[in-house]
């Protein structure tokens, strides 16, 4: 009676130990898994912030062509408005010119 307890304890811990080895292997391919997902979202994130910086950088770049081209539509609108007051003030002076030799 004593050998089949201590057989049937034996098993026990048999299977007892086959379940924990089963469940640390599973445990490990679980981490494996955690591991190269962990990997995998990195890479993404770090492509992910590459493209976000080369978008900031174009973006940047493109502020700056529009300030550049806004700065010189100023000018020119200057200029023009400048060309413009020195017309009329030259068409004052000639009609007064005119006017003084009718």
């Amino acid at each position: 009676v004593i050998d089949s307890i201590k057989n049937a304890l034996l098993k026990l811990q048999h299977n007892k130990g086959e379940k924990e080895r089963e469940l640390r292997k599973q445990i490990d391919k679980v981490k494996v898994e955690k591991d190269e997902l962990e990997a995998q979202l990195s890479k993404e994130m770090g492509t992910t912030a590459i493209r976000r910086n080369e978008l900031a950088k174009k973006l940047e770049s493109a502020q700056q062509e529009q300030q550049r081209v806004e700065d010189s539509l100023k000018k020119q609108t200057a200029a023009s408005e400048a060309i413009k007051r020195e017309l009329k003030s030259k068409m004052s002076d000639a009609s007064k010119e005119k006017e003084e030799l009718t």
